[in-house]
């Protein structure tokens, strides 16, 4: 009798023990799992719903529509201006389409809409979802940027919403069915999202981060004599056109992209303690929207050429332009870095959480902040100056090995609260790249009060 009873015993614990696995896995699954099941293209339920919930409206921060549902097709009122943003559905997904998929398609106070649309045949639509973008500044900044292929970044330092996102070449979001083949074996990767995705040699850009190493390392202070170049164990850098600068210091240097300064500043630093620096310059950046992770491979074990290259942006050093971007964002919002985000708000997150570290120290970012505007004032960045706007920032041309060297620019104006990056592949240079850097800034500031 007394096994009976323990046996009986066992038998209970055993499924009250599954029963209990059964109910936390089906509430892993309901409140975690079920966003990244809903949103695969292989769930069979994706097309179902598509057929029975009409998806939320998409709109900018100031309520503007930028995706909505009609008899049952997706329409994209500003075409390709948002594509990379709001990016496509349909023959796939790709952009805040993808990425919020389940958001798109949830029923907010379901109850109600089911029982409407059974006694009303009312719709059942989908939550809507508020982004960051505004609608006026990325249409000025997609035309401004035209046909040259890059990217332009906007970004608000004190909170790291995206204001404006574009890249080029673009495409049609209302057109993919039609154009997906095209558009996949089209070279130019009219697709590929380079404001995120694209990874670039930040050249000269890349300087902001050596000033910091070594403000860092005590050497605010250092002074070199440039010659025009510089020889170190054999490996020869030049400035551009071998133009020399005699005495220099870092602010000057840093105004006319001195690259024999930052080489010598890099060597006295030391390969050590440079690499260390820039573990704590490179962070991993979350965000809504696909993202490729900014690249310092340096190591300790990395020879004195490929220090020297490093310092000034080349090498094998690759950064977005979105994280150029927070860079200079980092340094406007006094050392802190807030990570970016480009979804304002949806019912079911409310507002998406900002996440923020320290970037700089205090004493580092007021030097960032004073060798940035000279550059502006006085430096290679002149031609971006706009009249009344304390802009500043840095200019970098990239050598590449695909063509002409791309043009750089990522500064801020730290007044009007926002801080920018843009990059023209095979510009050759930032000649045309800093008309669209003042074009940007004194249209944000005629129209944002």
């Amino acid at each position: 009798m007394t096994d009976i009873k323990k046996n009986i015993r066992r038998v209970f614990w055993l499924f009250f023990i599954m029963f209990f696995v059964v109910v936390a896995y089906l509430g892993y699954f309901a409140f975690f799992a079920s966003p990244n099941i809903v949103n695969t293209t292989l769930n069979p339920r994706v097309a179902i719903t598509r057929e029975n919930i009409q998806r939320g409206y998409i709109l900018d921060r100031n309520g503007h529509v930028l995706a909505y549902t009609q008899d049952g097709v997706r329409v994209y009122p500003y075409g390709a201006v948002f594509a990379h943003v709001v990016g496509h559905t349909g023959v796939g997904h790709a952009g805040i389409e993808e990425r919020y998929n389940f958001n798109l398609v949830h029923l907010s106070g379901e109850l109600m809409q089911r029982v409407g649309n059974l006694a009303f045949d009312t719709p059942l639509v989908g939550d809507n979802l508020y982004l960051t973008i505004d609608v006026g500044l990325q249409n000025f900044v997609y035309g401004r940027l035209g046909q040259n292929r890059g990217s332009i970044v906007v970004v608000q330092p004190s909170t790291g919403d995206v204001l404006s996102m574009v890249s080029f070449p673009a495409y049609n979001p209302n057109t993919v069915a039609q154009s997906w083949q095209y558009l996949v074996s089209d070279e130019r990767s009219p697709l590929l999202n380079r404001a995120t995705q694209g990874l670039y040699p930040p050249g000269s850009t890349f300087k902001i981060l050596t000033a910091a190493a070594a403000v860092e390392q005590g050497m605010a202070d250092f002074v070199h004599y440039c010659l025009g170049s510089i020889n170190i164990g054999g490996e020869i850098i030049n400035n551009f056109n071998n133009v020399p600068h005699g005495h220099i210091d870092m602010e000057r240097a840093f105004a006319l992209s001195c690259n024999t300064f930052f080489v010598a500043l890099a060597y006295e630093i030391g390969t050590e303690s440079f690499v260390e620096n820039m573990a704590n310059f490179f962070h991993h950046v979350p965000f809504a929207l696909s993202i490729s992770q900014s690249q310092f491979n340096l190591s300790t074990a990395g020879s004195i050429g490929d220090l020297m290259q490093t310092s000034i942006g080349q090498g094998q050093t690759l950064m977005t332009p979105l994280y150029l971007a927070m860079v200079s964002s980092a340094v406007a919002n006094d050392g802190v870095m807030v990570a970016p985000r480009v979804v304002q708000y949806n019912p079911l997150l409310g507002f998406d959480q900002r996440e923020s570290w320290q970037m700089f120290d205090e004493y580092t970012t007021e030097i960032l902040q004073n060798i940035m505007r000279q550059v502006v004032v006085a430096g290679t960045g002149q031609p971006a100056a706009v009249a009344g706007v304390d802009l500043a920032g840095k200019t970098g041309t990239a050598e590449n090995d695909a063509g002409a060297a791309h043009g750089w620019f990522t500064g801020y104006a730290k007044d009007l609260d926002i801080a920018i990056a843009v990059i023209l592949e095979h510009s050759g240079g930032t000649g045309p790249v800093l008309p669209i850097v003042r074009d940007v800034v004194t249209f944000f500031r005629d129209n944002n009060n």
